[in-house]
């Protein structure tokens, strides 16, 4: 992706509708625009990439169709966690505001979806994506909101640290979990890193970066092998993953930008094998434009200072 390129897309992306579609590619549109979004408003590139509230309100837009489903009967409780996840994610990353009451109703919402995972929270064994997010939720709630029950955030709070505890614990030197995914190790590392940069406990930092130089910095190097292939649809949304776990990550490391455009380019040269109209493709082309968006960032806050 190069700005010609993403310039050529604006327009199809200032006009775009939502309906009808998955929320999966709500995900991905998602973070196209917060990744627009962010540049123009942060640099003051309205002139150049369209105005900032353009972005701005199909976030809202993508907010309001999220939170419209998550208000649906009989949808699934790991449908809602994932639903607000993304929501939390856009509100805490971007200038989108909601109403009090649509506020009220998302706290109100993952205080109950985390009461439905506390107790496969509460188990050693539990490993999945649903009770991942759960744990992502309860860093949101007791980042963003001062909770009325202090004594039930603090048991909530210590239950998640058993967890990272005992991930801790399990790694070995190189930062190896053994018989464990790669998916699922992405996700404790994740975890690991929010309670570092949320919660402000640097306790598992140096056992955390262990983790992420294993999961996320040393398969780097067996890129070039794996681009001669199609990847399936599980190791793209792996290496997105690993996109979005390096980028988020808060470690200090000055190659970060280095290893998150080396995925960038894996990626799209992945999209040579994919339908345009996949999600998979649209999942590709949304790190792809975060990654521009990002590099164009970088220029103009450099050029601030020469």
């Amino acid at each position: 992706m190069n700005v010609r390129e993403l310039k050529r897309l604006l327009p199809e992306f200032q006009s775009k509708s939502f309906q009808g579609i998955s929320c999966l590619k709500i995900q991905s549109y998602a973070q196209i625009y917060l990744s627009i979004h962010n540049m123009v408003f942060v640099n003051s590139l309205d002139n150049e990439y369209g105005r900032r509230e353009i972005y701005r309100r199909k976030l809202e837009t993508l907010v309001d169709i999220l939170l419209r489903r998550c208000r649906r009967d009989g949808i699934r409780e790991e449908e809602q966690v994932r639903i607000l996840d993304t929501v939390f994610y856009v509100l805490y990353n971007s200038s989108v505001t909601i109403d009090r009451e649509t506020e009220d109703y998302c706290w109100e919402r993952a205080s109950d979806l985390i009461e439905h995972y506390r107790p496969r929270l509460e188990d050693e064994k539990a490993e999945s994506s649903e009770v991942y997010l759960a744990m992502r939720l309860i860093f949101y709630d007791l980042y963003g909101v001062e909770a009325a029950d202090g004594e039930a955030c603090s048991d909530t709070l210590q239950t998640v640290l058993r967890h990272l505890e005992r991930w801790v614990a399990g790694l070995d030197a190189e930062g190896h979990w053994e018989g464990l995914s790669e998916k699922d190790a992405l996700w404790r590392i994740s975890l690991l890193c929010m309670n570092s940069y949320m919660q402000g406990d640097d306790r598992f930092d140096e056992p955390t970066r262990r983790a992420f130089d294993y999961y996320c910095v040393r398969p780097l190097a067996s890129m070039r092998e794996a681009e001669e292939r199609r990847l399936s649809d599980e190791e793209l949304r792996c290496w997105g993953h690993r996109y979005a776990v390096i980028q988020q990550s808060g470690i200090c490391d000055p190659k970060i930008p280095l290893y998150m455009d080396s995925i960038t380019g894996f990626l799209e040269r992945q999209q040579e094998h994919l339908s345009g109209t996949s999600f998979e493709y649209m999942f590709c082309a949304g790190i792809a434009i975060d990654s521009l968006c990002r590099r164009l960032t970088e220029e103009v806050q450099n050029s601030l200072f020469k």
